[in-house]
Order: C-alpha cells, then structure tokens, then sequence
C-alpha cells in the first residue's frame, strides 16, 4: 500500500456522520467537558517539558492549569476535588512515574470524550469523576514533591488568572489571546 491508497482508506473509516457528530456538540455539557479533557491534555504536554528543565515557576503554573481543567470538568459532571484519600505514602517518590500516570488518566478522559463526540458512545460519569479526581490527586503528589502544598498551586494559578490574563477575573476572548507572558512569568517567579 501506497501513501495515497493509505489515505483514501483512512478516510472511508473516520466518523463521518456529521449531523449527529454536530448534535452531540451543541449541548453545554459537551462542549465545555470537550474544553476541560483538550485543555487538560494540553497542559500534561506542557508539564512534561516544565519537567524536563526542571523549571519550579513552570511547573506550579501547569499544574495550576491542569487542575484548572480538571475542576471545570468535575463541576460538568457535578463533583469537586476531594483531595481527602491521597496515602501519605503517594506523597513523596518519583515525579516521573506520576507524570506517567497523569498522562495515562488525561488520555483516558480525552478518549472518552472523542468516543462520545465522534462515536456516539455513552459517558460514564462515575468513570470520568474518578479519573479527574485522580487527575487531582496526582497534581497533589507531583506540587509536593516539588515542596508545595496543592492550596499554593490552586492560590498560584487563581492569582495568575486574576492578576496577570483576566483583570476583573472574568475571562475574554481578548484576553486570552494577548496574554503577558511576561507579566505572567514574574507573577509566577515571584510566588513559587
């Protein structure tokens, strides 16, 4: 098989059923779970590069990110973090095999949603709630071995959003285009 013989069966097998693919986006619910399980995905790729640099402010900021994904996904489906079952023992170890396991949750969840999107399937929300919440647990264990309480993550990325993007804390599409970044970068250097 040939690149373009490749492509041409490619195509016969993606969703292709447009009017219900669009009927499954127009609900509130979807959408903005669509939001948190692509944002979140996003922020898993820009901790692993925080992590390889080793860069403390970085770091805080995408896990403040990531569990701002998180929370907006748990309010879809009704549920908050509960921070409450996280072993003493998950506390401490190797951030690696974390960040291994929080990529593994956060494409589960953004699977989940592709498969619903695109392929009709159910959600499961007892499913999704757990993986978000592990999701949050993970972000706990990684802030402290980074030596920060998950409220100091939470503090951090609120102040940021507050400060620095959305000045009256309410967001924009203005905003989010033509953030500060360097405004951002001393906010976040100067609180972790």
């Amino acid at each position: 098989m040939n690149k373009e013989e490749y492509s041409r069966a490619v195509l016969k097998t993606e969703a292709g059923d447009l009017p219900e693919i669009s009927k499954r986006l127009t609900t509130h619910s979807t959408m903005r779970l669509l939001h948190a399980s692509m944002g979140l995905a996003s922020e898993i790729a820009e901790l692993l590069e925080a992590l390889s640099t080793e860069d403390l402010a970085n770091i805080i900021e995408e896990l403040g990110d990531g569990l701002w994904y998180s929370s907006i996904g748990l309010d879809v489906l009704g549920s908050r973090f509960d921070f409450s079952e996280i072993e003493k023992g998950a506390l401490s170890g190797n951030p690696w095999h974390k960040f291994e396991t929080l990529t593994i949750e956060s494409g589960e969840i953004l699977s989940a949603v592709k498969a619903h999107i695109f392929y009709g399937r159910e959600l499961d929300p007892v499913d999704l709630i757990c993986r978000f919440q592990e999701v949050g647990r993970l972000i706990d264990c990684i802030a402290h071995i980074h030596e920060k309480a998950i409220g100091e993550v939470m503090d951090i990325n609120i102040e940021k959003l507050h400060r620095k993007r959305y000045k009256g804390a309410e967001f924009s599409e203005h905003a989010a285009n033509n953030r500060d970044l360097n405004g951002e970068r001393k906010l976040l250097e100067g609180l972790s």
